[in-house]
């Protein structure tokens, strides 16, 4: 098992070799890139290429208020992409591989940092919000969100704590929660940030 400090070498060293990718679907409200990893070798099982997509999805049901406008945040995950679902046995190809099973974890997260960068340049977001869905996400985001300044310049990375969402906001949406993770324009407060609300649209 690798050390905190390899493991913290092995991820910057990896965030400088991201797999080929590619846009298929871009417009003003979503943004989706996709690529391909081998996946680690098991045994009795042939070694089969998985297909990952990456997805920004502007949230218009949430607004917050900055520098006299709205700013509506996006919503970043990934995951495999449908069809990369398979059946081994009992077992569910999407559950058994992901982040952590392809033998390939660094690499792709280090790929969906370089989309990340892309996107960013194209569509220049005030504010984008994601969660860690399985554990061995929250170390890799929790790193990242320490190096987003160098990553993504202009930007800064926050993790979200239960004791951070404001008390008495109700139509507070759900992703200011715990666990969950902010990537955010250096020039907006987190406070305000925190306010955001859902707009009823």
């Amino acid at each position: 098992m690798l050390s905190f400090r390899k493991y913290c070498l092995s991820l910057d060293e990896s965030l400088d070799t991201p797999y080929p990718w590619t846009t298929s679907h871009v417009n003003s409200d979503n943004y989706r890139a996709m690529f391909t990893v081998p996946a680690a070798s098991k045994v009795g099982q042939p070694q089969t290429p998985l297909l990952y997509q990456v997805d920004f999805a502007k949230h218009t049901e949430h607004r917050i208020w900055w520098s006299g406008e709205d700013v509506h945040p996006w919503e970043f995950t990934f995951e495999l992409a449908p069809r990369s679902y398979a059946q081994v046995g009992s077992v569910s190809i999407k559950s058994a591989y992901g982040i952590t099973q392809t033998g390939h974890a660094f690499t792709v997260f280090a790929t969906v940092i370089d989309v990340m960068k892309a996107f960013v340049a194209r569509q220049h977001p005030s504010v984008i919000y994601f969660s860690a869905h399985e554990n061995s996400r929250v170390r890799l985001y929790d790193r990242f969100i320490t190096q987003v300044g160098t990553s993504v310049p202009g930007y800064v990375g926050h993790k979200l704590t239960a004791a951070m969402r404001p008390r008495g906001l109700t139509s507070a949406p759900d992703w200011i929660a715990a666990d969950n993770y902010v990537i955010a324009k250096k020039a907006i407060p987190l406070k305000t940030i925190l306010t955001a609300v859902d707009s009823g649209d």
